[in-house]
């Protein structure tokens, strides 16, 4: 039977089954990815973890591809090595893969290095690189022995680091020369940004991505396509105040198709440059609801690679849109004329055919969590018209997620999809599809003997009264990263427990589930600059978990020290002008805590604490020996007050004068 039912479709069953041996082996069986960005396979299999020790780990895995007759089978080393001169140690992966594909006609295997460190504070940088070598059937399975020798290359590397006020990234995966696929591509990232002060900064990032044919099919009768786009921006942002931030800058973007009938013979070339100006403006609501207007204008020019001479008339390019996000719900609108696709050569009838599209674009959303009854409600619509060409597509899709027991939960969905099309030659045409899904999921992992599970639901909130208790008209706060660890040290029964990075979202809400009771160490930290509030039970906390928990987790206005730098100076000094920037404020607490900032341009600084209590604050002296600090490691104590006041004086030694290598002539003296 030629054709796939129903029941056989692949795609159709997923399982799992995951066991942990103790805490140093864990093994997992079922539908599984190789994880491995340079050599990627997906179906199922058997893969198993052992921990050697807290440094070093040994891996392998067997992967059956769920579509094709492909199977592969890895395994890996990792482990790390410190060096004298390197802050950090060099963490490596060393990887061997054997694969044979019936498919594409060819078995190889592959060796694999990973490896990362940081040269020096504040960068970082990684490489992974991979080699093949097999044996491909020229005869794609028609004859016999005419296997040929075949070597593939894949890379990627990464870069990331600050210097001064630049933050430079970098970041290239490159398979264009890896024959172990049906497609071959490149992807590079790079971003710089540039902080020009605390409320504005300047970005420049390029993206760009190519897909090619694989190298392993390349013959005289292969049908290929390659695709290139890349993208270039240059934006700047202004923090105007708390409540609008302003976005704008220049925009190029390239779209290249290139089809092959044979490996040698192309048949079409074309790219379409995009190149304009954008602009958005993001005005902030409350801490979950905001809406941001954005424009572009912008102009688009096409280019047949295969004939130099043809001259195609370019197409001015306007976009406009209004995106709006709650706590609950979104949508974005825009209107678009010009191009929003990419448009071939076949368009183009003369060099004066003219692109005068016309776009409307709606897509809204909607969440809603109500942990009460274990229930989760999603819902998702877009709308699309386009004319001349009169074409709109609708869909709405809608899902439901239930929990009915710790063990049991499930899920319905619905999915509704329209497309109509209207011409002078067919008239109208209409196509729909709807689908109906739900599900039940059974967890079968079984309790540890005498051990019991809990579940943990975390708020995040800005406390405004300082009674760490959540009213309703006080604010929640999303994006509030939790790290939740168990506390081995405390622990006498070592239960399995894999550390947790979870963050708060719109609703400032965390929910953990199916907990082992004991102790754990959770740490908390912020993506976003959260200003003056600070964890008020500090970042660091401890929880015990014998029961369902509730945890409020309130931020609170931290405690201010501000100041100035006073600069007394020798009217007979010869240093000159002296910069009041970058001096380093520090104050620590009596628990050890420390906190920092730096002075302005004029010298003025803030830095802010988390509790009452006395501080230790100090200043480094950048101006040299000739300065001495009149009042340096002064220890304050907050009590009752939110804000403390503190200068520091700095007082540049009196030149002297030494006439004859006797006498001494002191000027500036009283």
């Amino acid at each position: 039977n030629s054709s796939t039912s129903f029941i056989n479709n692949p795609n159709l069953f997923f399982f799992n089954v995951n066991h942990d041996w103790d805490s140093r082996l864990r093994t997992n069986i079922g539908t599984i990815s190789t994880g491995n960005p340079l050599l990627l396979n997906w179906g199922n299999g058997i893969n198993s973890q052992f921990k050697i020790n807290n440094r070093s780990n040994v891996g392998v895995n067997f992967i059956s591809n769920r579509f094709y007759p492909d199977w592969m089978v890895s395994s890996h080393y990792s482990s790390d090595f410190k060096l004298k001169k390197l802050e950090s140690p060099i963490k490596f992966t060393a990887r061997l893969s054997y694969q044979e594909n019936d498919y594409m006609f060819y078995r190889a295997i592959s060796p694999q290095f990973k490896f990362s460190f940081s040269p020096i504070k504040n960068h970082y940088i990684s490489a992974n690189i991979l080699t093949s070598g097999g044996e491909f059937d020229l005869s794609q399975g028609l004859n016999q022995n005419q296997d040929t020798t075949v070597f593939g290359f894949s890379y990627g590397i990464n870069y990331s680091g600050t210097i001064n006020d630049f933050k430079l990234s970098f970041n290239q995966i490159n398979r264009k020369n890896n024959f172990l696929m049906f497609t071959n591509n490149g992807i590079t990232n790079s971003k710089v940004l540039y902080q020009i002060n605390k409320k504005s900064h300047l970005t420049l990032s390029s993206d760009f991505f190519t897909n090619t044919p694989s190298k392993i099919n390349l013959s005289p009768n292969f049908y290929g396509q390659y695709q290139n786009q890349s993208m270039t921006r240059l934006l700047y942002n202004l923090r105007f105040n708390k409540k609008i931030t302003i976005t704008g800058g220049p925009r190029i973007q390239n779209i290249r198709f290139r089809s092959l009938i044979s490996s040698d013979s192309t048949i079409s070339d074309f790219v379409n440059s995009t190149i304009g100006l954008y602009g958005a403006t993001k005005f902030k609501i409350n801490s979950v609801e905001y809406f941001t207007p954005n424009l572009f204008i912008g102009n688009t020019s096409f280019n047949n690679r295969l004939i130099d001479t043809l001259n195609l008339r370019s197409t001015s390019n306007f976009s406009l849109g209004l995106n709006y996000v709650n706590h609950n719900w979104g949508i974005n609108t825009s209107y678009i004329k010009g191009v929003t696709f990419f448009i071939n050569n076949a368009f183009f009838q003369s060099e004066q055919t003219r692109v005068s599209n016309e776009t409307l674009f709606i897509r809204a959303n909607y969440s809603k969590d109500i942990p009460a009854r274990g229930l989760k409600v999603t819902g998702y619509l877009n709308y699309f018209l386009r004319m001349p060409s009169n074409i709109q597509n609708f869909g709405i899709s809608s899902r439901a997620d239930f929990k009915l027991s710790r063990r049991v939960s499930g899920f319905a969905a619905v999915n509704l999809f329209t497309n109509s099309i209207v011409n002078d030659e067919n008239g109208t045409s209409n196509s729909r599809f709807f689908s109906l899904n739900g599900g039940i999921r059974y967890s079968v992992d079984i309790p540890q003997p005498r051990i019991k599970y809990y579940d943990l639901k975390i708020v995040c909130f800005n406390d405004l009264n300082g009674d760490q208790i959540k009213t309703e008209d006080e604010p929640i706060l999303p994006n509030i990263i939790l790290n939740l660890k168990r506390d081995f040290e405390n622990e006498i029964i070592k239960t399995v427990f894999h550390d947790k990075e979870l963050v708060t979202g719109l609703s400032g809400e965390i929910n953990v589930y199916d907990m082992p009771e004991g102790e754990y160490i959770l740490n908390f930290s912020s993506i976003e600059n959260l200003g003056v509030l600070y964890n008020t039970n500090g970042n660091q906390q401890h929880l015990t978990m014998y029961d369902d928990n509730t945890l409020l987790v309130p931020y609170g206005e931290g405690y201010k020290v501000k100041g100035k730098i006073v600069l007394e100076r020798d009217p007979n000094s010869s240093k000159g002008n002296i910069n009041l920037q970058g001096v380093r404020v520090k104050a620590v607490s009596t628990t050890g805590e420390i906190f920092t900032t730096l002075t302005d341009k004029n010298g003025y600084y803030s830095l802010s604490v988390p509790h009452s209590g006395h501080y230790k604050v100090s200043v480094n002296n950048i101006f040299g020996n000739q300065f001495y600090i009149n009042n340096n490691q002064m220890v304050i104590q907050f009590d009752g007050f939110k804000i403390f006041n503190l200068d520091f004086e700095f007082i540049e030694g009196k030149r002297k004068v030494n006439i004859k290598g006797n006498s001494q002539f002191k000027f500036g003296n009283k």
